[in-house]
């Protein structure tokens, strides 16, 4: 008896297996969604996950770091990708991942445990560069909703959003580094938030 040569069809589904649900759940929209059944379970799990505190601020820096990377990235790319003919809120978004990239960079610099950066490092100083990120990219989002897609009249007006966002971000660090005290309190020590 002659072994025949069986050849399988490209366009035929493969068979059900470990290895086909392992596909799935590893693409990006597979690993979205374990995130998100992750985080929805959590407070129903009896599991309480205590970060020891030698190992909180590295943890925490590498985090940022990567945070500001991606928010760097997506400037750069946005920023040289650009045309003429897209829309200004694209530019708005793109300015504002600059920003928070940079206000992203004080908040990890202000932490506790790190060195001084320009003035003592507090929680307080932290929570308030962190806060001001957060409501950078939340008002650019907002903005972007709001204007009209429509491209800019003058090239050189593209950099207005950079210009406007750099304005902030310098407001930010005076405000940060030296006036901390024209706001409410964010910490307090022994109580926290």
């Amino acid at each position: 008896m002659v072994a025949q040569n069986v050849s399988h069809d490209k366009g035929a589904p493969e068979p059900a297996g470990p290895s086909a649900w392992l596909r799935i759940w590893l693409t990006p929209t597979g690993i979205a969604a374990a995130l998100t059944i992750a985080f929805l379970l959590h407070p129903f799990l009896p599991v309480n996950i205590v970060i020891p505190p030698d190992v909180y601020l590295p943890l925490h820096s590498a985090m940022e770091f990567f945070a500001m990377a991606v928010a760097f990235m997506v400037f750069a790319v946005g920023w040289t990708a650009y045309r003429s003919k897209q829309g200004e809120p694209l530019l708005l978004i793109v300015a504002a991942f600059l920003t928070v990239g940079l206000i992203d960079f004080a908040h990890t610099m202000s932490f506790p445990g790190m060195a001084a950066f320009v003035t003592p490092n507090s929680t307080e100083k932290a929570i308030f560069f962190w806060l001001a990120g957060r409501y950078a990219i939340a008002m650019a989002l907002l903005a972007t909703a709001l204007l009209p897609w429509q491209p800019f009249s003058k090239p050189a007006s593209r950099y207005f959003w950079i210009g406007f966002g750099l304005l902030y971000v310098a407001l930010v660090y005076w405000i940060g580094l030296f006036h901390l005290d024209w706001f409410p309190r964010t910490w307090l020590p022994g109580l926290g938030l």
